[in-house]
């Protein structure tokens, strides 16, 4: 079931349920959460007595009123995106620009890379989908190609479950 609702969460298919809890969450300011105050971009880091703490880009913090929180500016980018950046199974080159799924897959792994494991635990079996997953949203279409970027990035390990 869990790797269900994954698979909803990446491709965009929600449930109504989970659309209602997913719209009720982004309504809420959960930490984590990117926000603009007064044009500037940060990030909520928590909620002290009904007010909200914010970390900018630039690593301040400051408190301030639910009500002076918005949704983030979009920057505009400086220049053109060369062809080579654009290249679909390019791993992606900061934390900002993976999403929370693929950050926890990716600690997820590697927390069972440091534990001794009889068989292949589901949640680390769901991490790997997860990755694959995005593998295939960022442009693999081949299974060839995608199995080889899976056993390149985990190791033979993978290979049966593939």
């Amino acid at each position: 079931m869990v790797a269900a609702a994954i698979k909803r969460r990446i491709t965009g298919e929600l449930t109504a349920k989970e659309q209602a809890a997913k719209e009720k969450r982004e309504a809420s300011n959960y930490k984590g959460k990117p926000v603009s105050v007064d044009g500037r971009n940060g990030t909520i880091i928590g909620n002290p007595f009904g007010r909200v703490k914010v970390r900018f880009g630039d690593g301040s913090e400051s408190t301030h009123l639910p009500e002076k929180i918005e949704t983030p500016v979009e920057e505009k980018p400086e220049s053109k995106p060369t062809e080579e950046a654009t290249q679909p199974s390019e791993k992606p080159k900061t934390t900002e620009e993976k999403s929370q799924l693929e950050l926890w897959a990716d600690n997820t792994i590697q927390e069972s890379k440091k534990r001794l494991n009889v068989g292949l635990d589901p949640e680390v079996l769901s991490a790997y989908a997860i990755k694959g997953a995005f593998k295939i949203a960022r442009g693999v279409k081949d299974f060839t190609a995608w199995s080889k970027e899976m056993l390149s990035e985990f190791g033979e390990a993978i290979r049966p479950h593939l």
